[in-house]
């Protein structure tokens, strides 16, 4: 009999407005308290808005933000109506770039996904330069 473990996650839909980037780090914030992973609170609440606002920006459209528990990582999602990936800005990127083991972003099913993975232990890992 194999045993499956329940990863903790949580969605949550987002209307393309000045205070999404606040309530997604608000979001984020309440489930790494809830998961006993406080120390990604912070990066994490950057990561997120960072996503939400480039997405508002770039395609203003509903956005899923999806947020996994993973074994060893947490994992940030931001779907959007994007028809077409772009590059964040190159702040945006360089924020985001020290904050997380690794990011990126690509097209599926039509739509945009911008996803990152933060490092449950130790310092993030340098993500390579693009």
């Amino acid at each position: 009999m194999a045993f499956t473990r329940r990863v903790p996650s949580l969605n949550l839909v987002l209307l393309p407005l000045t205070g999404a980037g606040r309530t997604a780090c608000d979001v984020i914030t309440s489930a790494c308290l809830q998961w006993e992973v406080p120390h990604l609170m912070a990066p994490a609440g950057v990561v997120v808005t960072e996503f939400v606002r480039e997405s508002v920006l770039r395609a203003s459209t509903m956005m899923d933000l999806h947020i996994v528990l993973g074994r060893r990582y947490l994992l940030v999602q931001l779907f959007d109506g994007g028809q077409r990936a772009s590059e964040m800005s190159p702040l945006s990127a360089v924020l985001i770039e020290e904050l997380v083991a690794r990011w990126g972003y690509l097209r599926q099913e039509g739509r945009t996904v911008t996803w990152a993975a933060l490092r449950l232990t130790g310092p993030p890992c340098p993500a390579p330069r693009r």
